[in-house]
């Protein structure tokens, strides 16, 4: 999914048996859209979250 939205690369680290911690990197104007593509699909999940950084 993320390679179809214009990201500059992205890490994936596992934390836990269950969950991972994925760090994105995009430009500010891509942002909008990726964060409403991981809301779309992982949104359900009551420990999917989201935290937005300015570089």
């Amino acid at each position: 999914m993320l390679e179809e939205k214009s990201v500059i690369g992205y890490w994936t680290v596992k934390t836990s048996e269950k969950l991972r911690q994925t760090k994105i990197l995009a430009l500010a104007e891509n942002s909008e859209k990726i964060l409403y593509s991981l809301d779309r699909r992982f949104g359900q999940s009551e420990t999917f979250r989201a935290i937005l950084f300015q570089v």
